[in-house]
This record gives C-alpha cells, structure tokens and sequence, in this order.
C-alpha cells in the first residue's frame, strides 16, 4: 500500500512539473475587480502606452478579441514582457481582469524563480497593474454624469 501511495504522489509530482514547466503559458498572474463596465476597461487598457510609467519603452497590440481579451508587448530597458489581459464579466454589476505576464526572455528563469523568491519581474508585474489599475480609478473619479 505504502508503495502505491509512493507511486501515486511522484507521478503526480512529475504531471504537476510537466504542465507547469511546459504546458502553462504565463509566469504570473494579476487580477483585480472593478464596477467599470468591459468596454471602458477594454478601452483603458488598449490606450496603456498614453499614461504609462516613462522607463516603459514601448507598448504594442499583437492580438485583440474586442471587449474580452488583449495582448500586448511591453518593452521596458532590454527586457520584452507579453501581457494577455482576460476582461470578464461578472454576474453583479462588476468586471473581473486578469492579466497573465510572460518574460519572452528569460521565461526559463523566471518560471523556476517566482515560486519561491519575490524577484524584479514579479514586483514589476504587480507595479504595472497596480499603474493601471491607479488610473482607472483617477479616471473614473474625473469622468461626472450631470
């Protein structure tokens, strides 16, 4: 019995790396939940490179599903980072965003290293949604209905 236990946990150690290491695209994920309807956030996010941050070199659309998803290329120093934003819908009233960030350079690297150490690309991933996130609510706060 122990030993069919044995068996069970490392093929599923070794399932569990092979999907990790191969099979999953991203290397983090970023979300967070707003009352601003798809369309404002689909519009917010495609226009990214007009508030971003200045050490952000370029922003460019490689693929856009309108009102759903986008996915962008950032290009910050010499690093390239791909960002396939997920815009969802929500029963009551809000929209769920999720952000899934990729290193198209040092994707090995980064995959070994995000679980266990808070390392540059994941504080910079987290800064840059929060970036956006921060001007949304701005904008929001701007925007008035009379």
């Amino acid at each position: 019995m122990k030993r069919l236990l044995k068996w069970i946990l490392g093929l599923s150690v070794v399932i569990l790396a092979v999907w990790y290491f191969a099979i999953k695209e991203e290397h983090y994920q970023v979300s967070f939940t707003t009352i601003q309807p798809p369309g404002v956030i689909y519009d917010h996010i495609s226009g990214w490179d007009i508030y971003a941050k200045k050490d952000i070199a370029s922003i460019a659309i490689t693929s856009k599903i309108p009102f759903s998803e986008l996915q962008q290329n950032v290009q910050i120093g010499d690093s390239l980072f791909s960002y396939r934003w997920k815009i969802s819908k929500k029963g009551d009233g809000k929209t769920r965003v999720t952000a899934y960030i990729r290193d198209e350079i040092n994707g090995f690297s980064q995959k070994l290293s995000i679980p266990f150490v808070k390392n540059s690309f994941r504080k910079r991933s987290v800064s840059n949604v929060q970036n956006i996130v921060n001007e949304l609510k701005f904008k929001t706060q701007q925007f008035k209905v009379h």
